[in-house]
């Protein structure tokens, strides 16, 4: 059909250019000089993709060439013309005074004409329809579209409103918020631009917004953290174009808005680690996961897999856990993937040494451990069990089967702990430092971090829930606080320090500023559309047993460097490994006969920084 509007507009474009230069009626030696040009003016067109387009997308510049292609064919006919000696239909035109310029003048004419009627007035009437005819569409079959208000009027911003009037999609711009005063009061195809950001409040109430999406890509987190925290106040929905190096393809932005997630809501910069030395620790090694399908234990396999191990040994008691990473990992890599799963215990000596010697694992990260602090204060003998025992039947059969590297996934509740939990975090980073100190194969050491986003018994996931749900939100404290960090940082963090480790350390990582959790529960409420304190209130329980307001990721001030600025090493003191081992069987004995008291007055002995807290009121 586009073909034959052309066709016709080419030859209308011929009859005029001919009957106002020539100024003669349109007869049989018009038809035969329209038919010969026409042709040669279509092939043009068509060599030029005029034909190949979707033209109701079709922005400017897809017009630009088919102009010119318009007046090159014009061009080319005249020259073919006067190559031919000028065919019999217009010998006596030319051989009249100034004739040759008369003809060369209906090609300027048509060119121009045509190519205004070509590509003005078929091309853009058509996209003009479309457009009309899509409005129509959406209003009485799409009425689920949201008034959106953009914030960020920068080239993300150009690209999410090309694609937005583009396609049928769930959103109706109404405004951009941008702080640059130069761009506050004008307008980016067609949409106004309001500002700044800080009244973006009175913006909403002016254009009736619905929806907000921010589109800054590359503003850093600080600057994310404020805006985030400005239109969560507007107490519309809030979403986000991803940062820019998360951006999958520039012409697909629409897909890639996704509501705002606690990491932006965090306002901090992950930790950027360097994964060629990770790369290196593990590449071609057999390597053993304990804890392997929990939160921590497989992002660590995650990661692992994929520096190209020559066997990833994933050991967990539960089976459910366990089969769901095995599954992932067969998902991603193959079913031929370097990965062996066993079900079992680090409480089971013997099943663990039958492990060690049939595989002979190069290196172990041991991330199994009972980490719910409430749980392990109602039955410190079962922390006991799992987290001292469990780490030394490891640790000894590190050394036993000389294992390269033994590396202790700790927790900052190591640190002048007030719980039964944290307290036997810090007695096997003891264990590590005694058994590096003990044994002459294998380099031991820990790493300690915060809490990590979205692990199993993360207060997040929980809040989240409780949101769905419209229920009240329990904060145990107004000024509690915790430090954060996704779980793929934590463990690049692992991996790093593994690669760095020379023996004893523990290392720490500067995990920023900590987080009200009071303040995050608020955020996640309002990202969630509701008001906090009207649509879902905040409940303060009171400490539970065992918990502190402020967790510490330090023993002491003295800390060492290394040459990754987020990591350090802390310096401990020495270890008296004949009262330590005395300790350990003190411990083993009251928690094999689930003597409670027992396991936390042996628990207190070992760890003289350990000073058990009580359940606390609001």
């Amino acid at each position: 059909m586009l073909f034959l509007a052309d066709l016709t507009c080419v030859c209308l474009g011929f009859a005029f250019s001919w009957a106002l230069i020539i100024g003669e009626r349109l007869n049989t030696e018009f038809a035969v000089f329209t038919a010969e040009n026409a042709a040669v003016i279509m092939l043009l067109l068509a060599l030029t993709g005029a034909y190949s387009r979707i033209w109701r997308y079709a922005q400017m510049k897809y017009y630009l060439p088919i102009a010119f292609a318009v007046a090159v064919s014009a061009l080319a006919c005249f020259s073919l013309n006067k190559l031919s000696g000028f065919p019999y239909h217009t010998l006596h035109i030319v051989s009249n005074p100034n004739g040759h310029q008369r003809l060369m003048y209906v090609f300027i004419v048509f060119a121009v004409i045509t190519s205004i009627a070509c590509i003005v007035g078929i091309r853009m009437v058509y996209r003009t329809l479309y457009e009309i005819r899509k409005g129509i569409h959406t209003h009485q079959e799409h009425t689920e579209e949201k008034r959106t208000l953009i914030v960020g009027a920068g080239q993300a911003c150009w690209l999410l409103l090309a694609e937005i009037q583009n396609t049928e999609c769930e959103y109706s711009v109404v405004g951009v918020v941008d702080d640059d005063a130069d761009k506050v009061g004008r307008n980016i195809q067609g949409v106004n631009v309001y500002g700044p950001i800080e009244k973006i409040k009175d913006v909403v109430k002016k254009t009736a917004a619905e929806v907000i999406v921010i589109a800054i890509p590359s503003a850093d987190r600080d600057t994310k953290k404020r805006i985030v925290r400005l239109c969560n106040e507007t107490g519309l929905e809030v979403k986000i174009i991803p940062e820019i190096y998360n951006i999958v393809d520039n012409n697909k932005i629409i897909s890639q808005v996704r509501k705002i997630n606690t990491e932006d809501l965090l306002g901090r910069e992950p930790v950027s680690l360097d994964v060629k030395e990770s790369a290196e620790l593990i590449k071609g090694k057999t390597v053993m996961v304990t804890g392997g399908g929990g939160s921590i234990g497989s992002e660590l396999c995650r990661q692992i897999i994929g520096y190209n191990p020559k066997l990833l040994l994933i050991v967990d008691i539960s089976e459910n856990n366990a089969y769901e990473i095995q599954q992932e990992i067969y998902t991603n890599y193959g079913i031929g993937a370097p990965m062996t799963v066993h079900i079992s215990s680090v409480r089971d000596f013997n099943k663990m040494e039958v492990l060690f010697e049939r595989y002979r694992p190069s290196l172990v990260f041991h991330a199994a451990a009972h980490k719910h602090v409430p749980l392990m204060e109602n039955d410190p003998e079962e922390a006991l069990k799992n987290n001292i025992a469990g780490t030394y039947n490891i640790a000894y059969l590190a050394d036993k089967y000389e294992v390269d590297r033994f590396l202790l996934i700790s927790s900052d509740k190591a640190v002048n702990p007030t719980n039964v939990m944290g307290a036997t975090k810090r007695f096997c980073e003891m264990l590590v430092q005694y058994f590096n100190k003990k044994s002459q194969h294998t380099e031991y050491c820990a790493v300690r971090f915060g809490n990590v986003l979205g692990s199993n018994g993360s207060v997040i996931p929980l809040f989240n829930k409780l949101i769905e749900q419209k229920k009240d939100l329990p904060v145990t404290h107004p000024e509690i606080t915790r430090y954060f960090m996704t779980i793929p940082e934590a463990v690049s963090l692992v991996l790093r320090a593994g690669a760095m480790a020379k023996g004893g350390e523990i290392f720490v990582l500067d995990m920023g500023e900590p987080v009200k959790i009071d303040d995050l529960a608020r955020n996640l409420i309002r990202l969630h559309g509701y008001i906090p304190d009207k649509d879902i209130k905040i409940k303060y329980v009171g400490l539970r047993p065992g918990e502190k307001l402020y967790e510490e990721l330090l023993m002491s001030d003295n800390l060492e460097s290394t040459k990754h600025g987020k990591i350090f090493i802390e310096s401990t003191g020495r270890i008296d490994g004949e009262k330590l081992m005395s300790c350990y069987e003190k411990m083993c004995a009251c928690a094999g006969n689930n003597d409670s008291e027992g396991s936390v007055s042996a628990l207190a002995d070992a760890v003289p920084t350990f000073h058990r807290a009580k359940a606390q009121t609001k």
